[in-house]
């Protein structure tokens, strides 16, 4: 092989990777600064959430998303016009909506006025994640109030905001 034919084959090589990385395909790996693998949310989405408590021992739900990884629930209350009324976030293996409370014991309970950024720990994941995904609902109990809640969640949290529970216990089950 000749000096010219191995410039040749250097070069386009070169200019194809160029090419590549200046278009994004080369794979980029995330690290945590600890230097491991960071784990990535894959749905950190904001969903809207309108909770209405009209009568007496009412639920409601809000969409069904799909949960990505074991971090908790991210919500943002924008109101809370009830006494008190918990929160839950119920879990399913992918493409069922037989949902089922994943709180591991752990009560999320807001009040009257409540506003901010918070979390809800859950156990969606760990109990129908095997798959890599798993849906997952917020949902919510009055308490026997009526009132509404308002605001944002989204099934992957992309910070650790302050908790609205307490730790899961995942041999609840």
């Amino acid at each position: 092989m000749g000096i010219s034919r191995i410039r040749r084959t250097v070069g386009c090589f070169v200019a194809t990777a160029l090419a590549c990385s200046a278009l994004g395909a080369l794979p980029a790996v995330a690290m945590a600064d600890e230097g491991g693998p960071s784990i990535v949310p894959m749905h950190n989405n904001d969903c809207k959430f309108h909770f209405d408590f009209t009568f007496l021992q009412e639920t409601a739900g809000d969409s069904i998303e799909l949960k990505h990884n074991a971090s908790s629930t991210y919500v943002r209350l924008d109101s809370v016009n009830i006494d008190a009324a918990q929160l839950y976030v119920d879990g399913a293996v992918p493409n069922s909506t037989n949902l089922v409370n994943c709180m591991g014991g752990a009560d999320a309970v807001v009040n009257r006025g409540l506003k901010g950024h918070f979390c809800i720990r859950n156990l969606v994941c760990e109990r129908f994640g095997q798959s890599g995904v798993a849906n997952s609902q917020l949902t919510g109990w009055g308490m026997k109030n009526t009132g509404t809640i308002d605001g944002v969640w989204s099934p992957d949290s992309l910070y650790n905001y302050t908790p609205l529970n307490g730790y899961c216990n995942p041999n609840i089950w």
